[in-house]
């Protein structure tokens, strides 16, 4: 299992944030063409700076 996807489940502590993380992921998958886990380190890193502020 790669680290992002262990980055994926501690996000499901929260099922606000855990929600736009797969939505976010499956987007990427499907529109731009990314494999899971490129898409889980993109999709990490927007949704951290979406919920920081």
């Amino acid at each position: 299992m790669s680290q992002k996807s262990l980055v994926a489940r501690s996000m499901a502590q929260d099922p606000e944030v855990h929600s736009v993380f797969q939505e976010m992921v499956a987007t990427l998958v499907r529109e731009a063409g990314m494999n899971n886990e490129q898409a889980e380190s993109q999709a990490f890193v927007q949704v951290m700076d979406a919920f920081r502020n």
